[in-house]
């Protein structure tokens, strides 16, 4: 019923998982750094994948990785079209919180659908993503949302009002960003969004 957290990271030479009908949960970090992985599905009674946290001073914050962190040539990501918590919306190659639309793990195919709202922490973290369309429902890019990605050219719509930490930081091929600015709905940019990262901004 359960994949328990770090199960199967740093395994480099696994590229097939089938995961059963009967799964519930994925812990945090299960499948890190698995860059031969090219392809997952979500079981349709899995409601639970797991992200990582830190303990500052006992307290527990949640950081960037998520179950598929690192699986850097993951291809395609489907759930099952009965799973009540998530879904992959017209063959987005996403998974989506649904109750939230909020994309909280990507891959190198994905398609940010114009129904999200949210890019979730570490959602392509060191995916071998090289374009990305994101759309005018988006509101949030959270903390390391494409961090260490091989986009080349990013264009963030006048939509997106909060930028994490590090969203788009160690993106070495990244050479233009496009920014509209909204006078209504002012973008909040916090510290490090490109660190790292070679670009024009226009």
């Amino acid at each position: 019923k359960q994949i328990e957290s770090c199960a199967f990271s740093g395994c480099t030479e696994l590229w097939v998982v089938i995961l059963p009908e009967g799964l519930h949960e994925i812990g945090p970090s299960a499948f890190v750094g698995c860059d031969k992985l090219t392809s997952i599905e979500i079981p349709k009674n899995c409601t639970e994948i797991g992200i990582d946290y830190w303990i500052v001073n006992g307290v527990a914050i949640e950081n960037y990785m998520n179950a598929f962190t690192s699986c850097s040539n993951l291809q395609y990501i489907s759930v099952h079209e009965d799973n009540p918590k998530y879904d992959s919306r017209g063959d987005c190659n996403a998974i989506i919180e649904t109750a939230t639309n909020t994309l909280i793990v990507g891959c190198c195919n994905s398609i940010i659908p114009n129904s999200v709202i949210k890019i979730s922490k570490g959602a392509f973290t060191r995916v071998h993503l090289t374009e990305i369309y994101i759309p005018n429902s988006v509101i949030s890019i959270d903390e390391n949302a494409f961090s260490n990605t091989d986009i080349t050219t990013l264009v963030i719509p006048e939509s997106v009002s909060y930028i994490g930490h590090s969203a788009f930081s160690f993106c070495d091929n990244l050479s233009v960003v496009f920014v509209t600015f909204s006078s209504s709905s002012p973008t909040s940019i916090v510290s490090f969004v490109f660190s790292n990262s070679p670009f024009s901004f226009i």
